[in-house]
């Protein structure tokens, strides 16, 4: 199944599929094509390969026997309380996200009662996404002087 993926991944198909997604402005075009992404890579592989017994074991949403996606029940009930919710709206957030989230967020992480979140020693912000966020942060600390990040290696990427 892997030689199949990685003959599929390294197909003229799967990478004339992505240089077409990337480059359909003329502008992009003095830019040469990154490595693909291992992630969107098998997701694109998965959709052109036409084996009838394929199965995607990449990362995204939950799938049923019929290979669409699976909304998990406690899902759709969050998404009717978030639904009649009226003092939610589609407003962009600040710099920083939603601080009542970011909040209730350290308190679940540290505990309400924890000493640094008291003292203020710890700040959080809301990010779009955990590792395009964690990047950004990066690169923060980069302008700051810090010259090395530590990551442990089993980290899930979430592209």
């Amino acid at each position: 199944m892997l030689s199949q993926v990685t003959r599929i991944l390294k197909s003229e198909r799967v990478a004339k599929f992505a240089t077409n997604h990337v480059r359909f402005l003329s502008h992009w075009k003095q830019y040469e094509m990154g490595p693909p992404d291992p992630i969107v890579g098998l997701n694109e592989a998965f959709a052109l390969d036409t084996a009838p017994n394929k199965v995607n074991v990449g990362v995204g949403a939950y799938r049923g026997d019929n290979g669409l996606p699976y909304i998990l029940p406690c899902v759709r009930e969050a998404e009717q309380i978030n639904m009649a919710n009226a003092d939610l709206n589609h407003e962009y957030l600040g710099i920083v996200g939603d601080q009542g989230f970011v909040k209730l967020a350290l308190e679940f992480v540290y505990g309400a009662d924890s000493p640094v979140l008291k003292e203020g020693r710890v700040a959080g912000v809301q990010t779009l996404s955990g590792t395009g966020g964690l990047r950004v942060f990066g690169e923060f600390l980069k302008k700051g002087g810090h010259k090395e990040i530590y990551v442990v290696s089993n980290m899930h990427c979430d592209r």
